[in-house]
């Protein structure tokens, strides 16, 4: 299992922390540092993938603390959307997927277009969700 580790101790600011999980990753420099890029990249990395992120209890700056919460929450979707792919935060049980390819429940939800599958929301706040990021990137 490939793994990757990364420190957020200390990190202030919205780059910062990009700067960190980047470097973490190995993304290469036109890595796009924010959320969309990020989400891409998490869920396209060669399987099966464990990436363990520490000192993210140190990041106290609210904005931050609450970027790294996004990021947190943004981790475990993608665990959802991705069997193989797992995270560690800060010595916490691994987040994975559990469902075994093939199982009941395995199927996507189906969605009508211009509506949105709260499940799959990314972040929290303008309900901005992973369906609305797909139909805009198609445009």
């Amino acid at each position: 299992m490939k793994s990757y580790e990364i420190n957020l101790s200390g990190a202030e600011g919205r780059e910062e922390i990009q700067k960190r999980i980047a470097g973490g990753l190995d993304l290469p420099e036109d890595y796009g540092n924010n959320l969309d890029a990020l989400y891409d990249v998490l869920t396209s990395l060669p399987l099966p993938c464990r990436i363990s992120f520490s000192g993210s209890g140190t990041v106290t700056q609210p904005s931050d603390a609450a970027y790294v919460s996004t990021i947190k929450k943004m981790c475990g979707d993608a665990a959802k959307e991705v069997p193989g792919l797992e995270f560690l935060w800060d010595g916490e049980a691994p987040v994975k997927n559990t469902v075994e390819s093939g199982q009941a429940g395995d199927e996507p939800k189906k969605v009508k277009m211009g509506e949105t599958d709260p499940s799959r929301a990314l972040f929290t706040g303008n309900a901005l969700s992973a369906d609305r990021i797909m139909w805009t990137a198609c445009i």
